[in-house]
């Protein structure tokens, strides 16, 4: 009897706990939380949605109206590509939301995922996806604030931290597609299988190196490069259609200080008429493709001190160092200066680079930047280069450059 007792007694609180627990979620709409967000921040709400997922977004927005969405997060979730901006996305330090795993959300992520197949390697589609899929779900709304932002360019004031999800449903969008292009199911392509693994100066493992793997033939440009990078033991693995390849390592990035070598192509060599030719058919594996480096570069520091037009030093702008004959060749990754407005860019003998700096401000995150400096290989840089914020504007977002608006290095006066 007393264990009974005891059983009922537990169910009891389990109830009470469950009750409590499912009394502080707030049943709203998307609409709603869209309209007045700071309303809703930090709260744990019930909404009915729709999931908008491409290539460079992932959000929820109301299942029956258009008024705006919010980002979605939840550990595994998110867009193949996105790009934000640090200076923009908030620091919220919330604690984290734990994501329920249970069948409705494994039937959630299985849709999500489902996919419409290109029957040929020369249709290209970034985000097919088979299924619309909507849910009722659970979660915290977090809150930008008015200057800010979540996902791709920080371009949601919201974002829904996922909880759990009920009630799932799916629309087919099979019927959208050219079905002589694309199929439900997935299509098997002929496919030759390369591994291998890069080795340093010192006989060492190389990582996170870019493996750039060329056709030699006359193919069509989507099928010319692919590119891999070694994991931590300098090992690589490609799928690659049948053909004639070359393969080597900064073939299409600059060296940089993390991989400080020249272009270097299988075996050993930094000819690459000398390149080994690796031929492959269909269902091939072609294992120990070992890659030796035979040099490393010699650094150059690149000193810059950025200030304003007044002369006061620059904190936190962004500085970077591009290759002068590729706009896109950046060496390495975007920087920051100190407290004086000081950083050392990092670069190679015998290379010409251009210096770029610009910075986005509180609370308006206004662009603001400097005119690009060239620096060529023979440039002897024994003081900080000057880079002044004298711009603002459009011309300041991003860090790409032309060669027009490129000065050339020049000592200042001693």
């Amino acid at each position: 009897m007393a264990s009974m007792r005891t059983a009922a007694e537990l169910w009891l609180f389990i109830s009470f706990v469950l009750f409590s627990a499912r009394a502080q979620v707030l049943p709203t709409t998307v609409c709603d939380v869209t309209k007045q967000p700071a309303s809703f921040d930090g709260k744990i709400v019930e909404v009915r949605a729709r999931v908008n997922a491409g290539f460079e977004i992932f959000a929820i927005r109301d299942a029956t109206n258009d008024c705006g969405g919010m980002w979605l997060s939840y550990p595994g979730g998110g867009p193949t590509a996105s790009v934000s901006m640090g200076a923009l996305t908030p620091d919220l330090r919330r604690k984290p939301v734990e994501l329920y795993r249970d069948g409705e959300f494994k039937k959630f992520e299985e849709l999500l995922d489902a996919e419409m197949y290109p029957r040929s390697r020369g249709t290209m589609c970034q985000s097919c996806h088979r299924y619309e899929v909507t849910a009722t779900m659970t979660g915290r709304v977090d809150y930008a604030g008015e200057h800010g932002g979540f996902g791709h360019m920080n371009g949601f004031r919201t974002q829904f931290v996922l909880q759990s999800v009920s009630e799932v449903s799916s629309k087919d969008l099979a019927s959208n597609y050219d079905l002589t292009l694309f199929s439900p199911t997935k299509i098997r392509f002929p496919t030759a299988f390369l591994s291998g693994e890069v080795f340093g100066t010192n006989g060492q493992p190389v990582a996170d190196a870019e493996i750039n793997i060329h056709s030699t033939e006359d193919v069509a440009p989507y099928m010319h490069g692919l590119t891999e990078w070694t994991d931590e033991k300098g090992r690589f693995k490609a799928e690659v259609p049948p053909g004639t390849y070359i393969i080597g390592i900064n073939l299409e990035s600059p060296p940089s200080p993390t991989i400080p070598f020249p272009p270097t192509y299988l075996p050993d060599t930094e000819d690459s008429h000398s390149a080994r030719i690796v031929r492959v058919s269909d269902k091939d594996h072609v294992d120990n493709l070992k890659m030796e480096l035979k040099r490393t570069l010699a650094s150059k520091t690149i000193p810059v001190k950025v200030v304003w037009p007044d002369g006061k030093p620059v904190e936190d702008a962004n500085v970077c160092l591009m290759q002068q004959n590729d706009p896109t060749g950046m060496v390495g990754s975007v920087s920051h200066t100190n407290s004086e407005g000081r950083f050392d860019l990092i670069g190679f003998e015998g290379m010409n680079y251009v210096v770029q700096s610009n910075i986005y401000v509180k609370p308006t995150y206004a662009p603001y930047c400097a005119g690009n400096i060239i620096v060529l290989a023979g440039d002897r840089i024994n003081e900080p280069i000057s880079m002044v914020f004298n711009k603002s504007g459009e011309i300041c977002r991003g860090l790409g450059y032309t060669v027009e608006d490129a000065q050339p290095w020049a000592p200042g006066p001693k």
